[in-house]
């Protein structure tokens, strides 16, 4: 993980767009959920950890 000063990154991108990287967004896919959808990865660990293994 990289760490770096809120002021730094908020002045490079601006204070709207730095709240994203900085705080994160919770983001929720209602439609596909709706009917019932399941996600084969719903936590982007797991994904991410699938794709390490596919590609070595």
């Amino acid at each position: 993980m990289w760490r770096a000063p809120r002021a730094i990154v908020e002045t490079l991108i601006g204070r709207e767009r730095s709240s994203i990287l900085l705080e994160g967004q919770r983001v929720v896919p209602r439609r596909a959920l709706a009917p019932g959808y399941a996600f084969k990865f719903p936590a982007l660990d797991a994904a991410l950890s699938n794709l390490v293994k596919i590609k070595a």
